[in-house]
């Protein structure tokens, strides 16, 4: 493999050089140095343009070695690309996360020094560009450029593309994953594919007839007594590596490694379940990490899912788009589901609705191996002239992956506050609820399983304490109370713990300026379940002021607290 990232010369594109960039003889001295993988706007020159942007970068290769192909790989284009080699076109892209692979065996053969030649271009504004939260949230920002990596690769006679695992059972008894590639082939002949995970081989790894060019082919793995991957509330997180062998006259052609975790993945009525083992979830939203996504360090993607993993959480949704590589390894070792949008994010123009068909299929190819990711979901946030679109995209994500369950969208968080009114009125309203804030959330936790899946907290709530294990709360205190009014405060506690919470003890003080009333309370809490412990009921006193009611509860090695705050009128 040879890495062609690093340092290139770009220009702003017009109709001259449009014309000439792309001829080896064409000098680029004048041009401005970029860094590849990025944004072209990181770059100063080029930090108020829109582009497009035409890129440019030379590099020595020799020859493939005989019997071998050459590919040119694009590991993401942010958001089309032209590309030459050598003064050939070779070919466009769209998406900003697919990977995209060109045969490139006879340029090398004509010469060893070599012009790559990129035109890059990300329209601002675009209803056809799907590009998700990184120009909805910021239609000033333009996230153009070749943001991720690029390099030279060589392969035997058949090259695998874009491999698919996903995993479709997951028992005590057996796992079961399927599998799907495209086999590029440089003529008709018969190949033999070896699956293996763990000791374990696919029973169908047997010959199969190909032509040349383009074949998909399909396949299973069972795996017996499977090792299974849990997320962190309810098991260890084993993971697995997966190497597909493609074997060629006689000799391993092509080779690819995906590591994976044996899981399955339900869920009915907006409760998910893990290998059958329902889970409450206790979600947060993020959106890009950073508008320059390209430029995140590594480590700081890995320390949000810790840091959401230590506080609690269960889920973290990724909100119309598609992040960096770092983000599903982290959540796979550490256990954090992820719901995953596709990048889109309001209105856009009916002709893209094939190119989104595309976009969910390549999603699926290279995100579907990762155990973390729980859900799809095809659009950010209904609006008038989604719902084609949606319907487009969800149809493609359940033909690319039935192992899943998909949303069309994400049920957006209510104006009001009162979860728990609204509970009792119109239950399916509140199944599962996105966009909460921290009151909502807990509310939410009240309704667990009845008829309650989870919550996500919305962008920029404070996480801290709203996912612990056990919780412990009350009615929500009316903004303002009066004196003479009466207060019936009924105290739940809930525990996402698998084991019985024995002997909690559960205090409470109601607190008014000049006065206090307190109560206690002591018993078990189910596994997994929510009690209700009893309740506070006080006439309000004459004592305008601050009203404040305060709970505490500890049991063995838990210990937590809440508070809520009100005002007695005057």
């Amino acid at each position: 493999m040879l890495d062609l990232a690093g340092d290139w010369r770009a220009a702003i594109a017009d109709e001259t050089l449009r014309r000439a960039f792309t001829l080896p003889r064409t000098n680029d001295d004048d041009w401005v140095p970029i860094t590849v993988p990025g944004h072209w706007r990181s770059t100063d020159a080029f930090a108020g343009t829109d582009g497009p942007v035409l890129y440019r970068h030379q590099f020595a290769a020799g020859a493939a070695p005989a019997a071998q192909r050459a590919w040119l790989v694009f590991d993401g284009i942010f958001y089309l690309g032209d590309i030459w080699l050598d003064g050939a076109y070779l070919g466009t892209t769209e998406g900003y996360f697919n990977r995209h692979t060109f045969e490139i065996t006879a340029q090398l053969a004509a010469r060893s020094e070599h012009l790559l030649a990129v035109e890059v271009g990300c329209p601002p504004g675009s209803d056809r560009s799907l590009t998700g939260a990184f120009q909805r949230d910021d239609p000033g920002w333009n996230p153009g450029g070749i943001w991720r990596g690029v390099r030279l690769e060589h392969t035997g006679p058949v090259r695998a593309r874009d491999l698919r695992v996903v995993c479709r059972d997951a028992t005590e008894e057996q796992a079961v994953l399927l599998m799907r590639a495209e086999l590029l082939s440089d003529a008709a002949r018969t190949v033999s594919l070896r699956t293996s995970l763990a000791g374990h081989e696919a029973a169908d790894s047997t010959e199969r007839s190909i032509a040349e060019g383009s074949n998909f082919v399909e396949w299973t793995l069972t795996v017996p007594r499977p090792d299974r991957w849990w997320p962190h509330a309810l098991g260890r997180q084993p993971l697995h590596d997966l190497t597909v062998e493609v074997d060629a006259e006689g000799t391993t052609s092509h080779i690819l490694t995906r590591r994976i975790g044996l899981r399955s993945v339900t869920r009915k009525d907006r409760i998910l379940a893990v290998n059958g083992e329902r889970l409450f979830l206790k979600g947060t939203t993020s959106g890009p990490a950073r508008p320059d996504l390209a430029a995140a360090e590594p480590q700081d993607l890995r320390d949000h899912v810790e840091g959401l993993r230590l506080a609690g959480f269960d889920l973290l949704r990724l909100r119309a788009h598609i992040t960096r590589p770092e983000v599903y390894d982290a959540a796979d070792e550490l256990g954090l589901l992820l719901w995953q949008d596709l990048p889109l994010s309001g209105p856009y123009a009916r002709g893209v609705r094939k190119q989104a068909a595309r976009q969910a299929g390549a999603a699926v190819d290279l995100l579907g191996h990762h155990p973390s990711i729980a859900i799809w979901c095809a659009h950010e946030w209904p609006n008038r002239g989604a719902n084609l679109l949606e319907g487009t995209a969800v149809r493609a994500l359940e033909k690319a992956d039935g192992t899943r369950p998909v949303a069309s969208r994400a049920a957006a968080g209510r104006e009001s506050r009162d979860v728990l009114r609204l509970g009792r009125v119109m239950p399916r309203a509140v199944r599962f609820l996105t966009g909460v804030d921290r009151r909502q959330a807990e509310s939410l936790r009240r309704l667990k399983y009845r008829p309650s899946g989870g919550f996500c907290l919305a962008p920029g709530t404070d996480p801290e304490g709203v996912a612990q294990p056990v919780v412990v709360a009350a009615d929500p205190l009316p903004d303002a109370v009066a004196p003479g009014d009466t207060l019936t405060l009924d105290v739940h506690v809930v525990s996402d713990r698998r084991q019985r919470l024995a002997g909690a003890v559960v205090e409470a003080t109601l607190t008014w300026t000049g006065g206090d009333r307190s109560w206690r309370w002591q018993g078990d809490v189910p596994a997994d379940g929510c009690a209700r412990v009893g309740t506070a009921q006080l006439v309000v006193p004459d004592a305008p002021g601050p009203l404040s009611f305060a709970l505490r509860l500890t049991a063995n090695d838990v210990a937590v607290t809440n508070r809520y705050e009100s005002v007695i009128s005057a």
